[in-house]
């Protein structure tokens, strides 16, 4: 057992250093530490200055919830969180959650990411949510005003000027 232990450890020893002497090794970053983690010391120390305070601590305290589903994405350490674990994050959280809800989340994410890499000192850490599409967000809405809401609407003023304003502003589409 322990000369299996040894052969692995020189096997290992051998890989990083023809790494350094390509100049192609990274020192891996963040294998202690979970995404959950970087979430509330990004809770704590960065969304307080932002003007969106409130609703970032919001979105921030339900992907650290113990039933979200990013449970299994926050509970890993983030030198092992691929693109391909937020692409499947990403998949089941839009069965559930708009588009749009998504991408707050993900840019969110993002930006744990890249304020861990350039400021919290882990050096080297890649983002995997730069890595990856964002889901298309569609808002244009196809409705219009009934007849029946638009004659509610104008009986509800008890103003017969205000209410041929609305008139005018249904059928000019102001």
């Amino acid at each position: 057992l322990e000369v299996a232990a040894k052969r692995d450890a020189e096997a290992w020893a051998a890989t990083v250093e023809a790494d350094i002497a390509r100049g192609t090794y990274r020192k891996q970053t963040g294998e202690k530490t979970t995404l959950g983690e970087l979430l509330t010391r990004y809770r704590e120390n960065v969304t307080p200055r932002k003007r969106g305070a409130r609703v970032e601590t919001y979105r921030i305290n339900a992907l650290l919830a113990t039933d979200s589903h990013a449970r299994k994405l926050v509970c890993r350490f983030v030198s092992g969180v691929t693109p391909a674990d937020v692409a499947k994050w990403r998949d089941g959280r839009l069965k559930v959650a708009t588009p749009s809800t998504v991408q707050k989340e993900m840019s969110l994410l993002s930006s744990v990411f890249a304020v861990a890499s350039q400021e919290w000192g882990l050096e080297g850490l890649l983002n995997p949510f730069k890595a990856i599409r964002r889901p298309k967000v569609h808002n244009a809405r196809d409705r219009r005003i009934t007849p029946l809401e638009l004659e509610a609407i104008c009986g509800a003023t008890g103003s017969p000027e205000l209410a041929l304003l609305l008139r005018l502003g249904v059928e000019t589409g102001a």
